[in-house]
C-alpha cells in the first residue's frame, strides 16, 4: 500500500486521518465510472458449489478465454477491454446487429429478418450493402449515437413514402420484402396511449 504523501508537514495526521475515513466511509452510492488503483480493489473468489461463505481460489478480472484470441493488444483483460473489443471498427457485428434491430423497430422487419441470429443460421439479409452502409455510419459518421441513426433513417424517401396498397405494388412486392411502400406497423402498448392522448 503506497504512504499517504506529504508526511512531516503540519497537519499531516490530521489529513490522512480525514483521507482513510472517507476512503473507509459507508457510504449509499457506490462510482462506478472511476476505476479503483490495484491495491484497493477487492478480491474475488470462486465460490465452491455456488455458495458465497464457501470461497476457493482467488481470481482476477478476464474476459471468456474463446474470446481472448480477439482482443485488441492494447485491451485491458476485462469487462472495459470486451467493450473495446466489441466497439472496434475491425469488428462490425456489434453495429450490423444494432441498425438491423432499429430498423425492425421502424419497418416492423429486420433487413435480416432473424434478429437474433445475425450469423450463417439465420435468413440472409434482403439488402446486405445497406446494412454495411448503415452499420458504417453508425459507427464512424454517427460515432454510435443511436439518435442520428434514427434521424437518418426516418427521415430516408423509404421510410416517407406511403404505405397505401395498390394494385400494382400488390403484383411486385406484397410483403414489401423490397420496400415498394411505406411499413405498416401495429403500435405498441405506449404508442396507441400517446396517440390517443393527442387525439383527444
Amino acid at each position: 500500500m503506497p504512504q499517504f504523501p506529504g508526511k512531516g508537514a503540519s497537519g499531516y495526521e490530521a489529513c490522512k486521518a480525514m483521507f482513510w475515513k472517507l476512503v473507509n466511509a459507508r457510504v449509499t452510492t457506490t462510482l462506478v465510472m472511476v476505476e479503483n488503483p490495484s491495491w484497493m480493489r477487492r478480491k474475488s473468489h470462486v465460490f465452491e458449489r455456488g455458495n458465497r461463505r464457501t470461497l476457493g481460489e482467488e481470481v482476477q478480472p478476464e474476459v471468456p478465454k474463446s474470446l481472448s484470441y480477439a482482443m485488441p493488444s492494447n485491451a485491458p483483460p476485462n469487462r472495459l477491454g470486451l467493450a473495446m473489443w466489441m466497439t472496434d471498427k475491425r469488428n462490425p457485428l456489434v453495429s450490423r446487429t444494432m441498425v438491423n434491430r432499429l430498423w425492425e423497430q421502424l419497418f416492423g422487419t429486420g433487413i435480416a429478418e432473424t434478429l437474433e441470429d445475425m450469423g450463417t443460421q439465420g435468413i440472409a439479409p434482403t439488402h446486405l450493402s445497406l446494412l454495411n452502409c448503415l452499420s458504417w455510419k453508425l459507427m464512424n459518421e454517427h460515432r454510435w449515437s443511436i439518435k442520428k441513426m434514427l434521424k437518418e433513417m426516418v427521415m430516408s424517401a423509404t421510410y416517407r413514402q406511403d404505405s397505401k396498397l395498390t394494385e400494382e405494388i400488390k403484383e411486385k412486392d406484397l410483403a414489401n420484402k423490397y420496400y415498394a411502400r411505406g411499413p405498416r406497423v401495429r403500435l405498441s402498448a405506449e404508442q396507441l396511449r400517446d396517440q390517443h392522448l393527442c387525439i383527444c
